[in-house]
């Protein structure tokens, strides 16, 4: 009996012999042979449970804005496409929600902005669906997604039962999160529920900060005060300017994470990169990390795209894939190509980044083969 007889048979849509390329904005990709498409939270737990009971790989897919499907998947996709924003709670001051999984970030985002809450604006046009942001943690221009989440609930993938997770028990950290670590693999979130603040005393500072100067030219010059929604806006015509489309090219937005390192190698650098960029962060932002070296030492954030330029990276190309000729930690593809192709660029920037500077990157994609996922 096919798998997806399984799935039929429980009343869930299911594809068959897709093209992953379709489900990736890289636009690479094997063969998926059996995709469900779960549009509830019912769906999405009968999925995970049929899964479950024929012992097979299964994969998580929301947008596919996030995931490199290398080759080939022997398993099952299960496409989260449910819908939905609920007003959980309203006060004088702030705005409860619970949001679907399924949902699109930048909809979300897009929609509180146009009731004039505060909190997510900076987070705009960001690909990707709500589900996926508390794992990979968003942040941009001074927001992390983390500053507005209240909890979260998700499905365990072995019994099926629906867990809710606090904020403090999601252990987030820079670009991640318990579901990253410690319990990868082992939930599904099916809802996540954020606070958002009215804009009545609103100012700027609530999410404008300095450093990230070339806002500035994005923001209108006679309005005063600034608006939640001129920093929405700024926001979404900074990203078109400086980023890759995915209308134009393949692509998955930044393929690594910004390195931290320790002041120490820091100053070796700036020997051989005396114009290195560098930021100070505190102890709520540091990586993920078993290296004892990372957890116990003062740390820097160096910004990757500004090393893979200084590399020599930005438009560079082999062949269909390359380097963003906008963002250098942005990787392309301008035609055919394979996901092997993909990641084997990959692995040439990475393999220069280590050689020349000793920091190993890290990669902010799912990188997906025959069986699930792995690393680069």
């Amino acid at each position: 009996m096919p798998i997806s007889s399984h799935f039929i048979d429980a009343g869930l849509k299911v594809s068959t012999n897709v093209s992953l390329a379709n489900y990736s904005t890289m636009r690479v990709g094997g063969t998926g042979t059996t995709l469900v498409h779960a549009t509830t939270e019912e769906e999405l737990s009968k999925a995970i449970q049929i899964t479950q009971t024929q012992n097979i790989p299964m994969y998580f897919l929301g947008s596919g804005s996030n995931t490199l499907f290398v080759n080939d998947f022997e398993g099952v996709i299960i496409k989260i496409e449910t819908k939905g924003i609920t007003t959980i709670e309203e006060d004088d001051t702030s705005v409860l929600f619970s949001v679907a999984a399924g949902e699109d970030w930048h909809n979300f985002v897009t929609f509180c902005v146009n009731q004039n809450l505060v909190g997510n604006e900076n987070l705009a046009y960001i690909p990707g669906t709500v589900g996926a942001a508390p794992v990979q943690n968003i942040a941009a221009y001074g927001q992390v997604q983390e500053d507005t989440m209240v909890s979260l609930r998700a499905i365990e993938i072995e019994t099926g039962e629906i867990k809710t997770f606090s904020k403090a028990e999601c252990d987030f950290s820079y670009r991640g999160s318990i579901f990253k670590g410690e319990l990868k693999g082992k939930y599904c979130i099916a809802s996540v529920q954020y606070r958002l603040q009215k804009a009545t005393n609103y100012t700027p500072e609530l999410s404008y900060h300095s450093r990230y100067e070339s806002l500035k030219d994005f923001l209108p010059k006679a309005s005063e005060p600034i608006t939640p929604k001129d920093i929405f806006t700024a926001i979404v015509a900074l990203r078109k300017h400086k980023l890759p489309q995915v209308d134009e090219s393949g692509t998955l937005g930044s393929f690594f994470m910004n390195p931290f390192i320790t002041k120490e190698h820091l100053l070796k650098l700036q020997q051989t990169f005396p114009d290195i960029q560098f930021y100070p962060v505190d102890k709520m932002q540091y990586p993920d990390s078993s290296d004892p070296e990372l957890q116990n030492a003062e740390l820097v954030k160096v910004p990757a795209g500004w090393l893979l330029e200084e590399l020599g990276f930005r438009g560079k190309f082999k062949g269909n894939v390359g380097s963003s000729p906008k963002q250098a930690l942005c990787i392309v593809v301008t035609g055919p190509a394979t996901g092997e192709q993909v990641l084997d660029f990959a692995q040439q920037i990475r393999n220069t980044v280590l050689e020349k500077t000793n920091i190993s990157l890290r990669t902010e994609v799912n990188i997906i083969d025959e069986t699930g996922p792995r690393e680069l």
